[in-house]
């Protein structure tokens, strides 16, 4: 009885071929219907079944792209179960772990899946098809070793950082990592207010929050930069760290 729902395009094959089998054990079923329409049906069946050269290379070029889109959204899905893109897919920006995972939980991570051809490893440039379970664009070996390095610390107690450009992204990371391991971390930024609550909003900001200085600064006022190296010259016995991330966006005039 028909239900009045929607065929789905497979319903539609199905009850297609289910009709042409029946009619292979029992040809008088073609007898049952009009002329016009028997013959409809079987000129029908006969282009489908021995199609002209024309329309056999159309139907190969449908089924390989076809194919190759479908190798693309498996890989596409297999890529985006990695760690590091559902990090950048969050609303919320996620700092490093307050206490980085253990050894042992490393390496019981699992590893994402293996790809249909060979990917090359943004790093050793080695072919792989196994994917790791955090980067999606390194081979396992690369990815244990970056993913130990991305969560290890050290103690700086006592240590002096300079952090330009330290209010987002790989730079606030960077000052995070700094703070969390004891050192006192200069950051500069051009929207000091913005960073200095970004800081403020992390947990374990009272751990911290003294040895943590934000200066406004923009590195393409070269007498505000003079202004600032000579701040440090005449206030700080010395600077065992340098880290200058924010010249990445310094361009020259035109």
């Amino acid at each position: 009885m028909d239900t009045g729902e929607p065929k789905t395009l497979k319903d539609r094959f199905q009850a297609a071929s289910d009709l042409l089998e029946e009619i292979v054990l029992d040809r008088s079923l073609l007898v049952r219907i009009g002329e016009a329409d028997r013959n409809r049906f079987l000129q029908a069946a006969g282009r489908v079944s021995r199609p002209d050269a024309i329309d056999r290379r159309r139907l190969l070029k449908v089924g390989k792209r076809q194919r190759r889109e479908e190798k693309i959204k498996r890989e596409e899905d297999l890529l985006a179960s990695t760690g590091i893109r559902k990090l950048r897919r969050q609303p919320v920006f996620t700092s490093p772990n307050v206490f980085p995972p253990s050894p042992e939980a490393m390496l019981a991570q699992d590893r994402v899946g293996e790809t249909d051809e060979a990917r090359n490893c943004y790093t050793c440039k080695r072919d792989y098809t196994t994917i790791h379970h955090f980067y999606d664009r390194l081979c396992p070996e690369c990815g244990d070793f970056n993913f130990a390095k991305r969560t290890e610390t050290a103690d700086l107690t006592g240590r002096v950082a300079l952090l330009t450009g330290g209010r987002v992204k790989i730079g606030y990371q960077a000052g995070i990592k700094l703070l969390r391991a004891g050192a006192h971390l200069i950051v500069t930024t051009r929207f000091p207010r913005d960073s200095a609550a970004r800081y403020a909003s992390e947990p374990d900001f009272a751990d911290w929050s003294n040895r943590l200085e934000i200066f406004g600064l923009d590195l393409r006022h070269t007498p505000s930069v003079e202004s600032f190296c000579t701040e440090l010259l005449d206030t700080r016995e010395r600077l065992d760290f340098i880290i200058n991330n924010a010249c990445q966006t310094v361009r020259r005039p035109a």
